[in-house]
C-alpha cells in the first residue's frame, strides 16, 4: 500500500463508523420515541377505559341505591305533635326541612338543630313563611308531644316537634 492509500482508507473507515454510529442514534432515538410517546399513550387509553367501567359500576351502583333507598319509605306521613296530628301534607308548597334525634341526645341533636335554627334566622321574613323546620323524635316513649314541644323551642319557635310509633314513621324515613 502507498502512503496516499492510507489516508483515504483512514477517511472512509471513519465515513463507515460515522454512519454506523449514525444508524445507532437513529435506532435509539426511534426507540426513545416509542418510548416517551406511543406507550404512554396506550397506558392513557388504558387508564381511560379503565375509568369508563370505574364510572360505569358507580352509576350502576348509585341506580340500585336509589332503588333501595325507595322501597317502602318516603311520601306523606302523620305523626302526634302537641296540637294534635301532624302531616307532610300539611307543609305543601313549603320547604319542610326534617331532623331525626331525641331529647336526651346529648351532644349531635343539639347541635344540629343549632346550625339549622341558625340557618332559619337568616331567612328574610317572606322566606320563612315558605319554610317549616321538624324535629320527628326516634325515641317515642320518652319523647311525648308536649317534651318535644318544649325542646324544639329552645332552638327555633316555629319548629315542630312530633312523635309517633316506629310504623307511623316508617313514611317520614
Amino acid at each position: 500500500m502507498s502512503k496516499k492509500s492510507q489516508p483515504i482508507l483512514l477517511a472512509e473507515y471513519n465515513l463507515q463508523m460515522d454512519n454506523r454510529i449514525e444508524k445507532k442514534a437513529t435506532s435509539v432515538l426511534f426507540a426513545l420515541l416509542i418510548f416517551l410517546f406511543i406507550i404512554p399513550v396506550l397506558l392513557f387509553e388504558e387508564s381511560m377505559v379503565f375509568a369508563e367501567d370505574k364510572a360505569t359500576d358507580k352509576a350502576e351502583q348509585i341506580e340500585q341505591d336509589k332503588v333501595i333507598a325507595v322501597k317502602g319509605r318516603g311520601g306523606d306521613f302523620s305523626l302526634m305533635g302537641k296540637d294534635g296530628r301532624v302531616s307532610l301534607s300539611d307543609f305543601r308548597g313549603k320547604v319542610a326541612a326534617i331532623y331525626f334525634g331525641y331529647t336526651k341526645c346529648p351532644d349531635v341533636c343539639p347541635t344540629s338543630l343549632s346550625f339549622l335554627s341558625s340557618a332559619v334566622a337568616q331567612l328574610s321574613p317572606e322566606e320563612k313563611k315558605m319554610f317549616q323546620s321538624i324535629f320527628i323524635s326516634v325515641d317515642p316513649e320518652r319523647d311525648t308531644p308536649d317534651i318535644l314541644a318544649e325542646y324544639v323551642r329552645f332552638f327555633d319557635d316555629d319548629m315542630i316537634g312530633l312523635s309517633g310509633a316506629p310504623a307511623d314513621r316508617t313514611n317520614a324515613y
